[in-house]
């Protein structure tokens, strides 16, 4: 006679939701505090990270550069804005991706000490180093909002684009219906001939 040691229908039920809510906890509460779980973002609202967006939503985010084009391989700073100088964010998503194959594409740079990492964190494999998020959702200056990309080494056309989180000043790390997607940059390699842009 063999005995049979499977765990009794509602105990495996309550196993299986255990560890349904360890799998999908991280994604939706504490990881987004420490960086984004994703590559990129391309429509909002997110509602897992909110209940509610905020209102007035967030407005006046965008990127910018020093000139609409980039040189193989020579590192571009891109910058992340408002209109309004005071305004600061908890939350930064930076992705950069061919257009429109939508490869990942380039990388940006994390120095040592630094406030920004890869997606995931240390070698940046999953988004090959052309995403960039932030450390902790404290409330960050738009001068700290600048970051150094190096573009691909073929000429194609790249889309830039920024997931933010805006700072609505409320304590203990909230604001997660302060949700904003800046417009696409696009930028292309420069074309040069006779050695003249």
């Amino acid at each position: 006679m063999t005995k049979n040691f499977s765990a009794p229908p509602r105990r495996k039920f309550h196993l299986h939701m255990i560890a349904l809510a360890a799998l999908i906890g991280p994604n939706f509460g504490f990881a987004n505090s420490f960086g984004s779980p994703v590559c990129e973002v391309n429509g909002l609202p997110l509602l897992p990270m909110a209940n509610s967006v905020s209102s007035p939503v967030p407005t006046g985010w965008s990127l910018r550069t020093d000139k609409p084009y980039y040189l193989s391989n020579a590192p571009l700073e891109i910058r992340i804005g408002n209109i309004d100088p005071l305004k600061r964010v908890r939350g930064v998503l930076l992705w950069a991706k061919t257009t429109p194959q939508l490869q990942q594409a380039g990388s940006f740079l994390v120095g040592p000490g630094s406030m920004w990492q890869h997606i995931p964190p240390g070698n940046g494999i999953f988004c090959q180093q052309a995403s960039i998020s932030h450390m902790d959702a404290s409330p960050k200056e738009q001068n700290t909002l600048v970051f150094s990309w190096t573009p691909p080494a073929n000429d194609v056309d790249v889309l830039v684009r920024a997931f933010l989180i805006e700072d609505c000043r409320i304590p203990m790390g909230g604001c997660r219906g302060a949700q904003a997607l800046t417009t696409a940059l696009i930028l292309g390699e420069a074309v040069f001939k006779d050695r003249f842009e």
